[in-house]
C-alpha cells in the first residue's frame, strides 16, 4: 500500500468519525431544543392561570417572598433526600454487581432499605407540601382581593380536582389549595412571577 493510498484511508476514516460526531452533536442539539420548547410550553400553561389574576406589584412581591422562603425549605428537603440516596449507593452497587456477575438474587435487605427510603421521603414531602400550601393559602387570603380568589377557585373544574365525587364535596379552600399546589408551587412559577414583578 503506497503513501497516497494510506493517506486516502486516513482521510476517509477521519471523515467518517467526524460525520458520526457531527450527527451526535446534531441529535444533542435537537434534544436540547426540544427540552427548551417543552419548558416554554409549561411556562405558557402556567401563565394561562397566572395572568388572569391581575396581580399588583406589591402582591407579586409578597408572593415572591413566600416562594423564596418555601424554596429554602425545599432545598433542605432535597439535600436530606440526596444524603439518604448516597447512603444506599454501596448496597446498590453490591446488589447489581452480584446479580450480573454471580447471578445472585438482589438481597431483600437492600430492597427493604430502598422501600423505607422511598416511604420516608414521600411522607416528609407530603407533610411539608401540606404546610407550604397552608402558608400560601393564608397569604392569598390576606393579600389577594375577592375577585382574584374567585379567579383561583374557578380555574379548574370540580370534576378535574375531585373526579371521584365530581367536585360535589369541594369547599372554597379546597379549590384554592389545588390552585396553590399545582400553580404557585410549580418549580417554574418563581421565575415567572419574578419576571412579572420586574415588568411592573
Amino acid at each position: 500500500m503506497n503513501v497516497l493510498t494510506r493517506f486516502g484511508l486516513v482521510v476517509a476514516l477521519c471523515a467518517t468519525l467526524l460525520g458520526s460526531a457531527f450527527s451526535q452533536t446534531k441529535e444533542q442539539i435537537n434534544a436540547q431544543r426540544s427540552d427548551a420548547i417543552q419548558l416554554k410550553m409549561r411556562q405558557n400553561a402556567l401563565l394561562i392561570q397566572l395572568t388572569p389574576l391581575l396581580l399588583e406589584k406589591d402582591q407579586l412581591n409578597r408572593l415572591l417572598s413566600e416562594l423564596e422562603r418555601i424554596g429554602e425549605k425545599q432545598k433542605k428537603i432535597y439535600a436530606a433526600e440526596a444524603a439518604t440516596l448516597a447512603s444506599l449507593e454501596a448496597d446498590l452497587d453490591k446488589s447489581i454487581n452480584g446479580a450480573i456477575e454471580k447471578g445472585a438474587y438482589p438481597p431483600k435487605e437492600t430492597q427493604a432499605k430502598i422501600n423505607k427510603a422511598v416511604r420516608d421521603a414521600q411522607l416528609v414531602r407530603g407533610l411539608e407540601s401540606g404546610k407550604m400550601v397552608d402558608d400560601l393559602l393564608v397569604l392569598c387570603k390576606k393579600a389577594f382581593n375577592e375577585g382574584q380568589l374567585k379567579c383561583m377557585r374557578g380555574s379548574f373544574d370540580g370534576d378535574f380536582i375531585d373526579p371521584i365525587n365530581k367536585g360535589k364535596n369541594l369547599k372554597d379552600d379546597d379549590k384554592l389549595a389545588f390552585f396553590i399546589r399545582f400553580i404557585f408551587l410549580d418549580p417554574l412559577t418563581y421565575d415567572l412571577v419574578a419576571r412579572m414583578y420586574k415588568s411592573k
